[in-house]
């Protein structure tokens, strides 16, 4: 029943209908699906975890989903580790990264940290901001599919299913489910990057990774030099999206991206505590922005 209610969800936005009635219609149902999940199916998790856990493997894990967070949403991410859970098909690992410095003795929510008992595994390292998510476990697990994931939304059951369709198709690619079109020139910065194409786009270098919205990296897709912690604080600090893209597109490895998959839905609570919002936009003020790292990492690779 979720997937038939996120599908249409998808169907809503996605529409181009010219149709007022329509439009009606479809906003109407956008905003009963976004307080559906924000209430009714985040009770439904509270009442039925004890139906839904991860089976601890003997052989290394293949697909590992990994995210990380920060303590403005810790509260909330034990609702993101729970969609995850609940996946049609369901990965191998779920492993969330937190920053040691930002959590004095390893204190977390109990709800969190009883979605251990699930399958969740909690692993403590520095503070490399959203990079975090994929800086260590590509290094732990070289050979596994890695799924990145953000902290603060709630994925629809097909999600893995729909990575891992795409990764059938076209295995020697990073797969992204939304990602935005590097256009008209590599060199123009992402404020002016052409918005979300609704056509599958295969085998392309001018298509950006969004790794919250759903990415698969496939074994070895990502180079040695990407992990170089010095080089990621000095350029990109603040985009591993940025970082990666520009990473896998010096490793040789094009992107695919999905024909249409808009944003999951986003935990409401999590709103306005957004690190893309506070540093990576161009109307935040701030003198580090999407732009002003993307042109550093054109400068230098």
């Amino acid at each position: 029943m979720i997937s038939f209610l996120y599908n249409k969800y998808n169907d809503c936005i996605g529409s181009k209908t010219n149709n007022a009635i329509v439009k009606f219609i479809n906003k109407i149902y956008i905003r009963f699906f976004f307080y559906f999940c924000n209430t009714v199916l985040i009770g439904y998790y509270r009442i039925s975890r004890k139906f839904y856990h991860i089976k601890k493997q003997k052989k290394e894990p293949k697909i590992i989903v990994s995210l990380t967070s920060y303590p403005k949403r810790i509260n909330k991410v034990w609702i993101v580790i729970d969609s995850l859970i609940r996946q049609s098909i369901r990965p191998d690992m779920i492993i969330l990264w937190l920053a040691e410095e930002q959590f004095p003795n390893r204190k977390l929510p109990v709800n969190l940290v009883e979605q251990q008992k699930r399958g969740l595994s909690i692993r403590w390292c520095d503070n490399l901001m959203s990079h975090k998510k994929y800086f260590y476990v590509c290094q732990e697990f070289p050979e596994a599919n890695i799924i990145t994931a953000d902290d603060d939304m709630i994925y629809p059951p097909f999600f893995v299913s729909r990575l891992l369709d795409m990764h059938a198709k076209y295995p020697n690619d990073v797969v992204s489910l939304t990602s935005q079109t590097i256009s008209p020139t590599y060199c123009t910065p992402p404020s002016q990057w052409c918005g979300v194409s609704h056509q599958e786009i295969v085998s392309s270098f001018r298509i950006s990774i969004n790794s919250g919205a759903g990415v698969l990296f496939p074994p070895h897709s990502i180079p040695a030099q990407a992990f170089d912690k010095r080089a990621i604080k000095k350029l990109c600090p603040y985009a591993d999206d940025l970082w990666l893209t520009v990473m896998t597109h010096v490793n040789g490895v094009p992107t695919t991206k999905y024909s249409y998959n808009p944003f999951p839905i986003v935990i409401k609570s999590t709103l306005s505590s957004s690190l893309c919002a506070e540093f990576n936009s161009i109307s935040s003020g701030s003198n580090i922005n999407n732009d002003t790292q993307w042109a550093a990492l054109i400068n230098e690779y």
